[in-house]
């Protein structure tokens, strides 16, 4: 049966005045911290296997002790778009789905219900949810997105500096910021309480990894947009919190032409955020797998959050480990594959966020659940299961499933940890 939305949200997560100290997360006048988890296709989920579907998985994650979810508030057609998260929640320019907006308000009644908080993403810097390049499109009217393989024949370069190119278009950073005023002042069907208004947002992300890939006109147009957005999120939804969405600095910074400090800085950026990808970052071979390389791992991906929780303290703002990932042993794709290393991974750093007065909380990539992937290490397809990993990777890859009885207990130990802080 159905839980039934019907018990208010608590109060809005909020920041610590400033001090000596830095600023914390705060919640009715107790330090709020977090284990939380990244399911990105929380809205999908009512659509494609209902609302007990929904229930089940939101059940399984408050049992582990899990507070907070960061979720796709977002997606951008055309429908038949290669390696796009479907259906998509706007089909075309100033045009919206009903439906899978309806089952975002679901999702949020049902975390009031469990008193746990949202971070919900409003773009993409990746093609697998629409994001910049689909507005870039919509704006110029192009056809030609330089999708990389396997989608199209593009380098991932190509991709980067044409998905940059939504922060010199005028006519697609407004089509995006439609969104934002959307979303906003949208009435919750099930709570009736506006999104504005709703402690349950504890956030709102501008974007899933924002890259200014280009030069220097592509580098002064994405501070501009970091200002202008996050100055429209405060005014249009002033008791929330606003953040970037930024896996911070990379091995690659000077490529990917963000700065960490600088971006941050602002006084509408409540907080900060990274995201730490050992694989991505050749910090990590699973086929290897050894002793040698997870503690390789585990020893740069600590120095790479306490680096970026350095300049966060020097910011006076809290700083949210906000993707966690690792594949299973041997880079297995199956759900019956053993976790060891990505548990003794996940054990190290959830510590290491805990011990740390500048990192408030960590949200782990990411949560599949009772979902399975029609067929392991492939791409997804409409039709498969919405699992932990999005269309653009293998199936299987990060994903967390209800069977890795290991890896939920690691994660209920240190949900237990954080909240003795409350």
């Amino acid at each position: 049966a159905f839980k039934t939305p019907m018990r208010a949200a608590r109060g809005f997560v909020m920041l610590t005045p400033p001090s000596s100290q830095g600023r914390v997360f705060m919640r009715e006048g107790q330090p709020y911290r977090f284990v939380g988890m990244n399911m990105w296709a929380g809205m999908h989920l009512v659509h494609e296997g209902g609302r007990a579907k929904l229930v089940r998985e939101l059940d399984r994650l408050q049992s582990m002790g899990v507070r907070s979810l960061r979720v796709l508030a977002s997606g951008e057609g055309p429908d038949d778009s290669p390696w796009r998260l479907l259906p998509t929640l706007q089909p075309k320019m100033h045009m919206y789905s009903e439906p899978l907006a309806r089952g975002l308000d679901y999702l949020l009644a049902e975390l009031a219900v469990r008193d746990m908080t949202a971070t919900l993403v409003l773009n993409n810097q990746w093609s697998w949810s629409g994001g910049q390049a689909a507005y870039l499109a919509w704006a110029t009217g192009s056809e030609n997105i330089p999708f990389p393989a396997p989608a199209g024949s593009a380098t991932v370069d190509s991709f980067l500096r044409f998905s940059a190119g939504f922060y010199t278009d005028a006519r697609a950073v407004a089509a995006s910021h439609w969104l934002i005023s959307f979303l906003t002042r949208r009435m919750n069907s099930v709570s009736n309480v506006k999104y504005a208004d709703d402690p349950t947002i504890m956030a709102w992300e501008m974007c899933n990894e924002p890259r200014a890939v280009g030069g220097p006109l592509e580098r002064e147009a994405y501070r501009l947009w970091v200002a202008q957005t996050a100055a429209l999120l405060k005014a249009l939804a002033p008791k929330q919190l606003v953040t970037i969405g930024s896996e911070g600095m990379t091995p690659i910074p000077q490529y990917i032409g963000t700065d960490f400090a600088a971006d941050h800085s602002s006084l509408h950026i409540d907080f900060a955020t990274v995201h730490i990808r050992p694989e991505v970052w050749s910090w990590y071979d699973p086929v290897v797998g050894n002793e040698e390389e997870l503690e390789q791992a585990i020893r740069m991906s600590q120095q790479y959050l306490a680096n970026h929780a350095m300049i966060a303290r020097r910011l006076g703002k809290p700083l949210v480990l906000q993707e966690l990932a690792l594949s299973r042993d041997g880079g297995a794709f199956i759900a019956t594959a053993p976790t060891t290393s990505r548990d003794r991974y996940f054990d190290a750093l959830l510590r290491s966020v805990h011990e740390s007065a500048e990192v408030a909380g960590a949200q782990l990539w990411a949560w599949a659940g009772e979902g399975r992937p029609k067929e392991a290490g492939v791409h997804w397809v409409l039709g498969d299961e919405l699992i932990g990993d999005p269309p653009q990777e293998r199936q299987g890859h990060y994903s967390i499933f209800d069977t890795d009885v290991t890896t939920v207990a690691t994660i209920a130990k240190w949900s237990t940890r954080f909240h003795e802080y409350t």
